[in-house]
Parts: structure tokens; sequence; C-alpha cells
């Protein structure tokens, strides 16, 4: 299983030319994405270091969340309208990497590696509609890397 989840830089609009100004909106999204994935481990090495290739392919259903919020005047901003898409989604990553009994026993191993995703958030952030404000959302990305840190217990070799 998978989770990954992002939040977006606040938007601010304003109505002169000002840079002290407070804004007379804001505009605040985020992402979350859940997903199943089947994913081989192939190792090249020994028990003590090897070499770990993960290829990935999830399925599952990403959302979006966006909140469009209007200066009140009483140093507060309120709810003007709120949006929410979800879709399906099924995509692939690629990890790389580096696994090893560090501590010598048994049970425990620990991967570092590197990894590739094809995760599309940008797609479903701009799926949201605020064409009443005039403004189309942006943001999020088509894919990215990222490091990880994996950590394997054998509860049956450690009894």
């Amino acid at each position: 299983m998978n989770f990954h989840a992002g939040v977006l830089p606040e938007r601010e609009f304003d109505e002169g030319p000002d840079p002290n100004a407070i804004p007379v909106a804001l505009y605040k999204a985020n992402f979350t994405s859940f997903s199943f994935s089947l994913a081989p481990k192939l190792k090249f090495g020994n028990e003590e270091a090897a070499l770990i290739l993960i290829p990935q392919y999830n399925i599952g259903k990403r959302y979006a969340n966006g909140r469009y919020l209007f200066y009140n005047g009483n140093e507060r901003y309120d709810l003007e309208q709120k949006e929410t898409y979800s879709e399906s989604q099924n995509y692939w990553s690629f990890a790389a990497g580096i696994e090893a009994n560090l501590l010598g026993l048994d049970h425990l191993w620990f991967s570092f590696y590197l990894k590739y995703t094809r995760l599309d958030s940008k797609e479903v952030i701009q799926s949201l509609d605020f064409s009443d404000y005039d403004f189309q959302p942006n943001g999020g990305s088509k894919d990215r890397i990222g490091l990880g840190i994996r950590v394997y217990y054998d509860l049956f070799s450690a009894l």
C-alpha cells in the first residue's frame, strides 16, 4: 500500500499595487493519493549487502481539495467556495538502492534507495473548477524523485 500527500503554497489575490495590503482572497489546495502496488524485489548480491531493483505498478485513487477564501474585513478569511475532485489512477514507479544487514542480526535488514515515481498530482489539481473566480488552479507535478528507507523484520527467524 502507498500513501502520498502534498500541500500547495497559498495563492494570494490582491486588488492594488500596494505590496503591504491584505490580500482580498486566498486559494489553498492539497492532494492525496492511495494505491495498492505490485512490486517484485530483484536482489543482486550476498546476505551482507546487495543491490536491489524494485519495479512497482500502482493502482488506486487520487484526490484534490481546493478552497477559495475571501477576506471579510475582520482579520479573518471566510470560505467562499470549496471544490473536491477524485479519480482512479495507475502509474509506474522504479526504485534502485542497497539492502544491507547493518546490525549483524539475521532477522533485521535495512535498505536505502532512490525512487522515481510517475504519480501525477498536477492533473488532479488542475481538474478543480474555480472558473467563477477567473483563475485556473495550478501546481503539483507529473513525476518526482525521492529517497526511501525500508526496514525488513523477519519475525519467524527472530523466535
